[in-house]
């Protein structure tokens, strides 16, 4: 920067000094010029001494010109020179104002996030026990049901507040605190296995117990066997696990049970190369049109009674069974009209696919019959992948953390020292920076 100003106050003096230049130079050429001496008249001066005063002017004028010149240039150079120096140190201010800020971003900031990630795991466990409060009796004891929920989040490697949410939606639904925690951790056991989010895996859960008549204590078996099915069959145990609330109340109206469910769709998904979610759906439509008066004169007409009396149906796997055992007897006409009448035009070549793999069917029903054990070993591979293992090891973060946290008083004192750091950072920015560097 000092170059710079030496430049600059050579331009301008350059510049400036133009006018002494001319006037020297016009003083030289006079004096080289030779004096003529002439007749001296008394009326008038002579002229060679008229024209030496007259130059003799011009150069003291010009001299005075650029006198005026210089001291304009030094003017300028001096005005310059200060906006310059003015410049220099509000950018060293600049300079220093991001370097202190840069030194003490990792310190200020580095904790903050720290602190703002513990206050909000301690702000969501709070707000999730708050929800679970407004549906259980105030007796219950909220501090067991916290710790239950924190020690299932390891468990299963999944987020304290979800458990909590699936052990809400079980109280709601009019389970005490024990059956809750039992119904959550296989909720927990379903969602690492099957995929579910936790609002179906509850519905399933639920469904199962109130459709079907399975106990809380035996709904394990219900993610056993969906999983047994994804093993043995194309289609996911998550499609199977949200079949229970979408086809349930249609399989429980014709006295159908899960495994004829769970069976129906594994068949037709590997049959007609669906999705279980799919097969769910037209199996939905075809058992309820079989109560329909068009589907039982339907299925009248083929030898298949679907009424026990007159005011109760037959079972379902009885019903499925009488159609297996006389498809291949009916023509190709009545196989047709059977399957439109049941499935309907968009859906009825399902239909037939799955009637046409009977043997499918029964094994799919035997496989879903028979399954035990086979949640549980699925959850131990889960559990032995990295992400499930890094899940559970924030799991136990949490769980340390919020202990931490609310125990002793100590979420008030993280929240000042929260509060009291924002006020450190505002601190950063009044320091007087030029005690760091000195004068500029």
């Amino acid at each position: 920067m000092e170059n710079d100003l030496s430049n600059s106050y050579v331009v301008f003096t350059q510049l400036d000094l133009t006018g002494i230049t001319l006037g020297l130079q016009k003083m030289q050429t006079l004096l080289q010029q030779p004096i003529k001496v002439a007749p001296v008249s008394l009326a008038a001066p002579a002229a060679p001494i008229a024209a030496s005063t007259k130059a003799v002017t011009g150069m003291n004028t010009a001299l005075v010109g650029a006198g005026k010149s210089a001291d304009g240039a030094t003017q300028n150079v001096q005005k310059f020179n200060k906006a310059t120096v003015g410049t220099k140190n509000a950018l060293t201010d600049v300079a220093r104002r991001v370097f202190v800020w840069g030194s003490m971003s990792a310190v200020i900031f580095g904790a903050l996030i720290s602190l703002k990630e513990f206050y909000d795991l301690t702000i969501g466990i709070n707000t999730a026990m708050g929800e679970l409060k407004k549906v259980m009796p105030k007796e219950t004891d909220f501090e067991w049901m916290k710790a239950g929920a924190l020690d299932l989040s390891v468990s299963f490697g999944q987020a304290p507040t979800d458990a909590l949410k699936v052990m809400t939606l079980f109280a709601q639904a009019g389970l005490d605190a024990k059956e809750s925690m039992d119904a959550t951790r296989l909720a927990m056991l379903g969602i690492n296995t099957t995929g579910a989010d936790t609002d179906s895996m509850f519905n399933s859960l639920l469904g199962a117990a109130r459709l079907f008549g399975i106990e809380f204590a035996d709904a394990g078996t219900v993610i056993d066997k969906v999983m047994r099915i994804q093993a043995d069959y194309a289609v996911s145990a998550k499609d199977l696990i949200q079949s229970i609330q979408a086809v349930g109340p249609a399989v429980t109206t014709l006295g159908g049970n899960i495994d004829d469910l769970f069976a129906g769709i594994a068949t037709m998904g590997e049959a007609a190369r669906i999705s279980g979610k799919e097969a769910a759906n037209v199996l939905k439509r075809v058992f309820s049109l079989m109560v329909s008066p068009e589907g039982i004169n339907a299925l009248q007409n083929v030898g298949v009674q679907i009424m026990a009396t007159a005011d109760s149906y037959r079972p379902l796997g009885s019903i499925m069974s009488d159609i297996i055992n006389k498809w291949d007897s009916l023509t190709q006409t009545q196989q047709t009209n059977l399957a439109l009448t049941l499935a309907q035009v968009r859906q009825y070549s399902k239909f037939i696919a799955m009637v046409q793999n009977a043997d499918k069917y029964n094994e799919a029903l035997t496989s879903s019959q028979n399954a035990l054990g086979d949640a549980y070993a699925a959850n131990i591979v889960a559990l032995d992948t990295y992400a499930k293992k890094s899940e559970i090891a924030s799991a136990k973060i949490a769980k340390l953390g919020a202990t931490a946290i609310e125990g002793g008083g100590i979420a008030e004192s993280f929240i000042q020292a929260k509060v009291g750091l924002g006020m450190f950072a505002e601190k950063i920015d009044s320091i007087d920076l030029g005690k760091f560097g000195g004068k500029v």
